[in-house]
């Protein structure tokens, strides 16, 4: 089947393939030691390339992280992230 008919617009190369797997693979995290091996970069600074993450996925993470330590630790948050005192 065509790229082009399930709606892929760009041209599929495996460079397209790597670097979507490895996006991914830090989106998911995997850690970016270990995707250094997956991929088999010799240097981590080269797997680095992949941690370009967009403000929002920022945002979602830190939130996801500091409302799991603030309720391991007892606290609670509002909405916008301010503790509850």
């Amino acid at each position: 089947m065509a790229c082009g008919a399930i709606g892929i617009l760009r041209p599929v190369t495996p460079h397209v393939l790597r670097h979507t797997l490895s996006v991914t693979a830090i989106q998911k995290g995997i850690s970016p030691p270990v995707l250094q091996r997956l991929l088999g970069h010799d240097r981590l600074v080269t797997t680095e390339i992949y941690l370009n993450l967009s403000p929002e996925e920022v945002v979602r993470e830190f939130r996801e992280k500091w409302y799991m330590a603030q309720r391991s630790d007892g606290g609670s948050m509002d909405a916008e992230g301010h503790v509850r005192h």
